[in-house]
């Protein structure tokens, strides 16, 4: 968390501790607290959005792609596909999920261009290459991780994937642009420990992608 903190410094002084100042005598609350609608809402999101995050260095500068015909896709790939036990959790066919993503998509609103933004630029330049028959498609720098959830978060048209961070970046997204949150397509899937693989932390006014062709455990 060194990396993020640093770039959230309010974060880092009023919400967060050091394990060393946890004492043995400390209660603790354990649960992840992500259950959009239970644990927090649309209006926690943005008090915590504008007072913590857009002050932030994180997001100062944040460059605004407002462009209603481009769309940023998210790859997550990583160890939910490089990790054994991850693998058999967060894992699913991503092309069949990207051609549903985009269907959808062109539905709302004409598509001319598709940014790609992943942890993975090679696998997606030589899987996801047929993007450019419809669109122009361009691919993010492979760097930071803080660089990227830039880049995914300045965006008005989002094309999510079963990842916090992809979560996180259209939470800010939606703050930032107030534009229809119907323009952030999601996947239904989350990960295979509960709610039969639905995710939990996405914000119901999302579209939401529930079934791609063969299956989320194609």
């Amino acid at each position: 968390m060194a990396t993020w903190l640093k770039q959230m410094p309010a974060v880092d002084e009023f919400l967060t501790i050091d394990k060393q100042h946890v004492r043995f005598v400390d209660q603790r609350d354990l649960g992840h607290h992500q259950v959009y609608g239970v644990d927090f809402g649309a209006v926690d999101l943005r008090r915590f959005i504008e007072e913590f995050l857009l002050p932030s260095p994180l997001l100062q500068g944040l460059p605004r792609d407002d462009d209603p015909r481009r769309v940023v896709l998210n790859v997550r790939r990583g160890d939910y596909y490089s990790d054994p036990v991850y693998r058999g959790q967060y894992s699913f066919d991503i092309v069949e999920y990207v051609r549903s993503a985009l269907e959808v998509a062109r539905r709302q609103h004409p598509v001319d261009s598709v940014h790609v933004v992943s942890d993975d630029i090679g696998w997606c330049r030589d899987r996801l290459g047929w993007l450019s028959t419809d669109s122009t498609t361009t691919f993010a720098e492979p760097g930071q991780p803080v660089n990227h959830f830039r880049e995914v978060a300045g965006a008005s048209r989002l094309i999510l994937a079963n990842s916090t961070f992809s979560y996180w970046a259209a939470y800010v997204s939606n703050v930032v642009h107030g534009t229809d949150p119907a323009r952030v397509i999601a996947p239904w899937f989350h990960n295979r420990l509960s709610r039969h693989g639905a995710a939990w932390q996405l914000d119901p006014r999302w579209t939401v992608i529930k079934e791609i062709r063969g299956g989320w455990d194609a």
